[in-house]
């Protein structure tokens, strides 16, 4: 444990834990994080407004669905990065899936047709990632095969603050657990 701490990081949880006491805990993370929300996301030609719930695509207005903009967001909060299907379907339809469903493909295909086709990359066995370089992708998976990285603490807050939203419906689905 304490060398988890001298190493950076805030906190650490020790097994066996209660669910409970770990939610308080990344509510304190989360109200400790002097971040402000932000209220637009950007990359690489597109632009989602958080407040409005508008879309856009190389300055033209798209219209999204719901599930859409929410697939669409966490895209944006998560540029570069590798997503799985099942990551995808945890942050954006919640505890209430089917893990077999291919709900996700659909709903990229949808995106790709109103974003470009080139925007979203699929990583062959992994997910999908937001991006227009496929080479990058290509060598993400094949650093994803090798093993894994360290997450340090500055690497750490912007995903900590991609969480916040997500929180709420982590407890809900708590709750629901028997």
């Amino acid at each position: 444990m304490v060398a988890g701490l001298d190493a950076g990081a805030n906190d650490y949880v020790t097994k066996p834990f209660s669910f409970e006491e770990l939610l308080a805990r990344v509510r304190v993370q989360l109200r400790s994080d002097d971040d402000t929300e932000p209220t637009t996301l950007e990359h690489g030609g597109l632009l989602l407004d958080l407040h409005t719930r508008r879309a856009h695509v190389d300055g033209r207005t798209i219209e999204l669905t719901a599930r859409e903009f929410a697939l669409a967001e966490v895209f944006m909060r998560h540029p570069d990065h590798v997503l799985s299907r099942d990551q995808l379907l945890n942050l954006v339809w919640g505890c209430d899936h089917d893990p077999g469903s291919n709900v996700v493909d659909v709903y990229v295909r949808y995106l790709r047709r109103k974003h470009g086709t080139d925007r979203i990359a699929t990583v062959r066995g992994m997910g999908y990632r937001l991006g227009r370089d496929r080479c990058v992708a290509r060598r993400l998976a094949d650093a994803g095969r090798g093993g894994h990285r360290d997450v340090t603490q500055a690497a750490a807050a912007p995903m900590v603050a991609s969480l916040r939203p997500y929180v709420r419906q982590v407890e809900i689905c708590l709750m629901l657990l028997p």
